[in-house]
């Protein structure tokens, strides 16, 4: 994919960021939550879930499909159970007050699930099992999404790739020590898009076209298929995660959902040819969420669960590396290095992201910040 271009200076970046998003209607709270999701991505190197995805969202509001100043409202709650609905609003806004909840119910009976409906794309999953880790809380985040993958042995996009993440606290407070964050896909549809927008081909073995075969061609994949990671086990665990969300609330279904933001296909519309996603009248766009909270002290009576934890993981961190690899490396190690060691203050940002932020600032006369020098 393509390598990291530009840097930028993180406040001021931010600021581009939300104001763009209060220009498109949203408020203060709502912007802050939004953009803290999408620079969190980017600070970890995860480049198809920030910044990248802002004029999709911007797009999204002014196509009606997001309301910028919906609140989370709670519409069941039974034991250690909600359900809320996001009332159409940004997935971060929600997906940050349902993980919230769900601690919060945790706190008081050892365990909390929160399911969203009528959510919408919010972002990196690790985001919010990491804000209950941080808290002290073992956290399980998932979502259903349009259908972007085919199941073992078929060519239809009727699966979402539907992205899980776990997340454990570390003994430092406020840390985690271990994070698995990952989408059922061989490679993620954004990693798809921002092949095509870089003109890369993709790596083999990734998607199928239309027809059902094979291709390294991301606009033909795009308009195909992902496939699943290690075959039945991806498979299995997208079922998995489309029965703990969208099927257990009664919402839509992956092969029920569009595409609308970022990863959708585009077509030239309108004055100017400005590039937009075509949605077929009343097509669904909102996807479901579960966020499920553990005390870890309930089940082991003690307040020393991160510190087994940090014991076992660095155990199987220090086992013998294979013949020609360095070291043993954790889920999530590569992402937390690389916000370690970026430069102070500062955000990478691929090029194509950045033509991408200019377009959108420029709709709304916001420059974007100068590049660091």
């Amino acid at each position: 994919m393509a390598e990291t271009a530009d840097w930028f200076a993180e406040a001021p970046l931010r600021r581009f960021a939300e104001e763009v998003l209060a220009r498109a209607g949203a408020p203060a709270v709502a912007c802050t939550t939004v953009i803290d999701s999408l620079v969190y991505s980017d600070l970890r190197g995860v480049y198809t879930h920030g910044l990248v995805r802002l004029g999709a969202y911007v797009e999204e509001i002014r196509r009606g499909e997001v309301v910028p100043d919906a609140s989370p409202q709670v519409v069941r709650r039974a034991g250690a159970i909600e359900v809320l609905s996001a009332m159409n609003g940004f997935g971060a806004v929600a997906g940050v007050c349902a993980v919230d909840r769900a601690t919060s119910i945790a706190a008081d009976l050892g365990i909390g699930l929160v399911v969203v409906k009528d959510g919408h794309h919010f972002g990196a999953a690790g985001f919010y099992s990491e804000r209950a880790a941080a808290h002290g809380y073992v956290a399980l985040v998932m979502s259903n999404t349009p259908g972007v993958m085919a199941p073992v042995g078929g060519r239809e996009a009727v699966l979402g790739n539907n992205p899980l993440a776990f997340a454990v606290p570390a003994p430092a407070p406020g840390e985690t020590c271990y994070l698995l964050d990952m989408a059922q896909s061989v490679g993620a549809r954004g990693k798809v898009k921002l092949a095509e927008l870089a003109g890369e081909q993709l790596p083999a073995g990734w998607a199928i076209d239309a027809t059902g075969l094979p291709t390294t061609d991301p606009s033909a994949a795009l308009d195909g298929a992902l496939l699943p990671s290690g075959g039945y086990k991806g498979y299995g665990l997208a079922l998995m995660v489309e029965l703990m969300t969208a099927v257990l609330a009664g919402s839509s279904p992956s092969f029920e959902l569009a595409h609308s933001g970022f990863t959708a296909r585009r077509a030239e519309s309108g004055a100017g040819g400005r590039r937009a996603t075509i949605l077929a009248p009343g097509a669904a766009t909102a996807v479901t969420s579960s966020y499920l909270a553990l005390a870890p002290a309930v089940i082991g009576g003690d307040e020393q669960y991160p510190v087994r934890t940090w014991s076992y993981l660095s155990r199987i961190g220090s086992s013998l590396p294979a013949s020609g690899a360095g070291r043993v490396i954790l889920p999530g190690e590569r992402e937390r290095d690389h916000a370690a060691n970026r430069l102070p203050g500062q955000v990478p940002l691929e090029r194509s992201t950045v033509a991408l932020l200019e377009e959108v600032g420029a709709t709304f006369g916001i420059p974007l910040p100068n590049r660091v020098a």
